[in-house]
């Protein structure tokens, strides 16, 4: 046979095209009196509407009438739309066959304020051949999405209404919206509403190819759509969204608490306008206009990703929910990221944890800055740096002096660590290798003492400090008080002289 009619279309050698049984009825129908005949005489055109380009736009004066609160009335406009579908069904094309060896397999879909649009084309032979059309229209809770999720939600609903098609093999999805071709890429971080849409389609080979709606022929099928009173079909991505909110909420406060603080909140407000718009040119702070992608609204409430937006009014609330148990700078942020975000949040986190006066009376010194590198000396003992080591376990210390220069170290043994006894030693060390230009000691008593530094400025010698409970600040003598310090425990283990031990 070189064609057969079947489930009401003929399928022949040229591809898929309406019965002259169907064609024929539309022809001889007759011109309609009421809504209901209306809605008769449409639903015979739409079992062919994947054969009439452009059905919606010319079918529009006809679905007029079919609307709630509409008087019913046949004009010059109803009738010239009459003849024209009558007209396109009587020359409607013909739809190619699915090739699974076809040069490149394509989905092209689109998004309107109303409705969703998707046509699927294939490359036989050098030729472009379109398989299939669909369209449907949006529900009240999808028309509320922005222009950006209903693109998202087109390529996904295009993806899964050809599913039989299209799984398993590579295929192109081409839509008019640019953002689209990032943000379902690997590395996007989109809003918790099209993050859902991203998992529905980890099990298509697909990559997003951008073109001008000019270009897009499933423009009209989104954009002329029929409007159906109600749909029914389960809506995951919005369930998803509600989950997402419900498990951002701090665990002390409400869903309703923060969507009241939030409609008050200006800045907010015109952050929900620009969403809906998508118009970002004069939103209030730039930060949003960066991160609009992972943006979602819900209601009052904003959400970036899977973390709820805070007002203003409700930040230093949530910060010192956060910090319950007095937990450090850290650990608040680390609660503060997995529920909820606004711009300043780490600054406010910060300020919130530095100022409570609880945490000042018990935390530990802050860690100083690191210090600048010691400038090498230019020849021996030009800089030198000494410390304290001890007490022993006979009550003695050991003053230990480090040349910078060449690592060379003196000690002496002392009973008692006064300034005077320390002067003693550092001119018998001085008498034998000359006086420094630079000495380095911490802020122990006796470095500290005014007798020490008058000493120093007697022989013109610099004193330098270093920070105190900063240890590394000095790390020459320090290292070498380690390796001293590993000698007389050894010393010590097997009852030996100490002072004998370290000569």
């Amino acid at each position: 046979m070189n064609e057969l009619k079947f489930m009401g279309y003929l399928l022949s050698e040229k591809g898929v095209g309406p019965t002259e049984a169907k064609v024929e009825a539309v022809r001889k129908a007759e011109r309609s009196t009421c809504a209901t005949e209306v809605h008769s005489f449409l639903g015979l055109v739409n079992f062919n509407a994947r054969f009439i380009s452009d059905l919606a736009t010319k079918s529009e004066p006809l679905r007029k009438l079919t609307r709630k609160n509409t008087p019913f009335e046949w004009n010059d406009e109803q009738e010239r739309a009459f003849n024209l579908l009558k007209e396109e069904i009587t020359k409607a094309g013909t739809l190619g066959y699915f090739d699974m060896n076809a040069t490149e397999t394509r989905i092209i879909a689109d998004a309107s304020p109303v409705g969703l649009g998707a046509v699927l084309v294939q490359t036989q032979n050098g030729e472009k051949r379109v398989i299939s059309y669909a369209s449907r229209s949006l529900s009240d809770v999808e028309i509320r999405y922005s222009q950006t999720e209903k693109e998202g939600l087109a390529l996904v609903w295009a993806c899964e209404r050809f599913h039989q098609y299209v799984f398993g093999i590579d295929f192109v999805l081409e839509t008019d919206h640019r953002s689209l071709q990032f943000i379902y890429s690997k590395k996007s971080k989109p809003s918790a509403r099209i993050e859902r849409w991203v998992l529905r389609l980890q099990s298509y080979n697909f990559r997003v190819e951008y073109k001008p709606g000019q270009q897009n022929i499933a423009d009209s099928l989104s954009r002329l759509v029929r409007k159906e009173e109600k749909r029914n079909d389960r809506n995951v991505a919005e369930e998803y969204v509600y989950f997402a909110a419900e498990q951002a909420v701090p665990k002390a406060m409400t869903a309703r608490e923060i969507e009241e603080a939030s409609a008050e909140d200006e800045e907010l407000t015109e952050v929900r306008r620009c969403i809906k718009t998508e118009n970002w040119n004069d939103c209030p702070n730039p930060v949003y206009r960066t991160l609009r992608n992972e943006l979602t609204r819900l209601g009052k409430l904003v959400l970036r990703g899977t973390r709820i937006v805070i007002p203003k009014s409700l930040r230093d609330r949530v910060v010192d929910i956060a910090h319950e148990g007095h937990q450090g700078i850290v650990k608040t942020k680390e609660r503060l990221r997995t529920k909820v975000w606004w711009s300043v949040m780490d600054k406010d986190a910060e300020r919130s944890v530095r100022s409570c006066y609880e945490c000042q009376i018990v935390s530990q010194p802050s860690v100083p800055e690191p210090m600048v590198r010691t400038d090498f000396p230019e020849a021996p003992w030009e800089a030198i740096a000494v410390d304290l080591l001890g007490p022993l376990p006979d009550g003695r210390s050991i003053l230990v002096v480090v040349d910078y220069y060449g690592r060379y170290f003196e000690t002496a043994i002392l009973r008692s660590t006064v300034t005077t006894k320390v002067i003693e030693v550092l001119e018998d060390i001085f008498a034998r290798y000359g006086l420094p230009k630079s000495l380095r000691a911490d802020n122990g008593p006796q470095f500290a003492a005014s007798e020490f530094n008058e000493f120093l400025d007697v022989n013109n010698i610099e004193l330098i400090q270093t920070i105190p409970l900063w240890p590394q600040a000095n790390g020459e003598v320090e290292r070498q008080n380690r390796t001293l310090l590993k000698t007389l425990k050894i010393a010590h283990a097997q009852k030996k002289d100490l002072k004998r031990e370290l000569n």
